[in-house]
């Protein structure tokens, strides 16, 4: 397996990771924010609080309403980027390096069935999600390959692979 030469790599597509993320952040975020700034104005209106004091409430509320999201992404961006599928011609290798380095190496022979989902926002930006299942009866049982450009050409691919290797 280690001479074996590589037939192609898949890398996550960034934008279609981080953006719908992103966007559902934003809104969660507004979602909240304006209650909370109607009860700060309620409480000026009620209570003999100063409005600048309110500003400062509002604030903090906000950076600790942002942070929250911010970390969320950054662990999303090292996901993304530190990910690589590589195809070689009997076997797939998924590959994370995020603080240590995970290598999950799959045979083509013990991959049963392979599924594409692909939801509005990707198909808007050409991306999806491939899963590759395997015979296990566990999540481990399952490889997912996640933010794929391309997904039911990919799938397509991968499904040759499998086909060329049991013919082999």
């Amino acid at each position: 397996m280690k001479d074996e030469k590589l037939l192609f790599e898949l890398d996550p597509n960034a934008l279609n990771a981080l953006l719908p993320g992103f966007l559902k952040n934003l809104f969660y975020l507004i979602l909240i924010l304006i209650p909370i700034l109607l009860l700060l104005f309620i409480f000026h209106y009620f209570l003999p609080i100063a409005f600048s004091t309110l500003i400062i409430i509002f604030s903090i509320i906000t950076l600790a309403l942002i942070l929250i999201p911010i970390i969320i992404e950054i662990k999303m961006i090292l996901d993304v980027y530190r990910t690589s599928y590589k195809f070689y011609k009997t076997h797939i290798v998924v590959i994370k390096k995020i603080f240590g380095i995970k290598k999950s190496t799959v045979p083509y022979s013990k991959i049963t069935n392979i599924n594409a989902e692909i939801s509005l926002w990707d198909r808007i930006v050409n991306c999806g999600d491939i899963y590759l299942f395997t015979a296990e009866q566990s999540e481990e049982g399952i490889i997912k390959l996640l933010y794929i450009k391309n997904p039911v050409k990919m799938e397509k691919k991968i499904h040759e692979l499998i086909l060329s290797h049991k013919k082999n």
